[in-house]
């Protein structure tokens, strides 16, 4: 950061109930990966604790995955982040957009990830043209772009950021997401009235 900000331990929470909840879920799994107080974290490392074989999210990845080159492929498809597909009993495949950017993608594979520590079941959907799909619902995708933000941005030491005068830019670049996702994350946890630009 460009100016110098002091993190010490505490166990400060957003206010919400299912927000602390969430946050405390979050905490707990980046201190079962050794993630420190304050400390960037990344949510590929939670292929260690979760149910996921593999993360398919770059196009060498994809090209390795499904053959050939996709680049072609991806160039129009902006509209889909990530998804979770179940290849054996408990166990998934996350694919990935791999046409977003670094910082989109991890903040999609959080997202991800939370679809997993809090248990959602998606429902099987038909959409217009007879496919089925799996889908969650607005309520668990909102609960699991929560957890990601609470992974990639814990809120303690967020906290003690914006007190200290941090700008979200800074901030951003601490933790290796973009712009977008702090304020994102400042909106979530009612933090917004104490971000600097």
């Amino acid at each position: 950061m460009g100016q110098r900000i002091y993190l010490y331990y505490s166990n400060d929470l957003p206010a919400s109930p299912v927000e602390r909840w969430i946050e405390c879920l979050a905490r707990e799994d980046r201190r079962s990966l050794g993630c420190r107080f304050g400390q960037p974290f990344d949510p590929r490392q939670l292929t260690k604790i979760q149910d996921v074989s593999c993360i398919v999210e770059t196009y060498e990845n994809w090209s390795i995955h499904c053959g050939g080159n996709l680049n072609e492929t991806f160039a129009d498809l902006d509209s889909w982040s990530g998804l979770l597909i179940q290849v054996r009993d408990g166990d998934h495949l996350m694919l990935v957009n791999p046409a977003h950017s670094h910082t989109r993608r991890t903040l999609t594979i959080a997202h991800e990830f939370g679809h997993l520590a809090l248990g959602h079941r998606p429902i099987l959907v038909e959409n217009d043209v007879g496919m089925r799909e799996n889908r969650y619902s607005d309520m668990q995708e909102r609960e699991a772009t929560a957890y990601g933000a609470a992974l990639l941005l814990p809120y303690a030491p967020l906290l003690q950021m914006l007190r200290q005068g941090a700008p979200m830019r800074e901030i951003a670049h601490h933790y290796g997401v973009s712009v977008a996702a702090v304020e994102m994350r400042l909106k979530f946890t009612g933090l917004w009235s104490l971000q600097q630009r």
